[in-house]
């Protein structure tokens, strides 16, 4: 707890140094302090008010996938914008994608559980946090349209790989419902995305 709220998935500043510190091989925990820091510039650790900067003290901080859980891309906080056009992005991120299903196929289907343990599916996590600063507006209907289209047909493969496959209605509708994407910085379910777009 921290003002009388309770937060969870989160840690303390000390124990997180010693975690850097042991993962990445660091000399002293100023290093680790200071790898800390830049993690949490980036955008993928902030402290859970975000009213704190990393230290080694006892301050809660969480990493920012387990902020947003709901939300599949958000391993981090997408800061700068992006230069390129909707449709080009979406399309680079297709070509990502398919380069990770066709690397795990097992009998003709995607082995989803493998998919998690390829350097590229990180490299996925991050590049897919992209979407969050996608400027819509200037986009004809058409054109959005089109780029909603593949988002969904994108987002959905990732969600079945991220978080499963729906097999009851009751499950398919909790998934379409809660699993959501930010486009733009505005968050959408499939819902959202299939009936409102």
């Amino acid at each position: 707890t921290y003002w009388g709220c309770m937060y969870y998935n989160c840690f303390t500043g000390s124990s997180a140094v010693t975690a850097l510190l042991q993962m990445f091989d660091l000399i002293s925990r100023a290093e680790a302090i200071q790898l800390g820091l830049k993690l949490q510039r980036k955008k993928y650790l902030h402290h859970v008010c975000n009213d704190h900067k990393f230290g080694d003290n006892e301050c809660y901080y969480r990493l920012q996938p387990l902020h947003t859980p709901s939300i599949l891309n958000s391993f981090r906080v997408w800061s700068s914008s992006v230069d390129e056009e909707p449709a080009n992005v979406i399309h680079r991120l297709k070509k990502l994608w398919s380069k990770l299903e066709s690397s795990h196929l097992n009998d003709g289907k995607v082995d989803d559980a493998s998919i998690h343990n390829d350097e590229l599916y990180w490299k996925f996590e991050e590049d897919i946090c992209e979407l969050q600063s996608i400027d819509l507006k200037h986009l004809d209907d058409n054109n959005r349209k089109a780029f909603v289209i593949n988002v969904y047909n994108l987002m959905i493969k990732y969600a079945f790989c991220k978080v499963g496959i729906a097999h009851t209605s009751r499950d398919r509708s909790s998934f379409f419902g809660d699993v959501s994407i930010n486009v733009g910085g505005l968050v959408y379910s499939f819902d959202d995305l299939e009936h409102g777009i």
